[in-house]
Parts: C-alpha cells; structure tokens; sequence
C-alpha cells in the first residue's frame, strides 16, 4: 500500500493531546511493514496538484 499523508494530518490534533503520541507511534509501526510505503507531503511543497483550480479554456 502506498500512502502519502499531507503534513497537517499529522500535526492536526485528533483525539486529544493523549491520543496523538500513540497515533504516530501506529503510523510508524506500520511504516516498517515491506507492504507499506508511507510518505509525508510537507507543508513547504505547497498544495497538491489534485487541489489546484485548473480553468477549463486553461488561462
């Protein structure tokens, strides 16, 4: 499974302060499995492409 998480899931906080050590503590667990490949979209790249307006007469 290929997974590419923006930045701000991971800082956006879910579950409260408790839960959040033990969420990215999953997430890094599940990243050392050969079947997963987990990437992090940092905030400095920008937004993703899929988010960009895109005008239809492409001006």
């Amino acid at each position: 499974m290929w997974v590419i998480l923006h930045e701000a899931c991971l800082r956006t906080d879910v579950g409260g302060a408790e839960a959040m050590p033990e969420q990215l503590e999953f997430l890094l667990t599940a990243a050392t499995s050969p079947h997963i490949d987990l990437q992090v979209l940092p905030y400095s790249a920008g937004a993703p492409a899929v988010h960009l307006a895109i005008h239809p007469a492409g001006l």
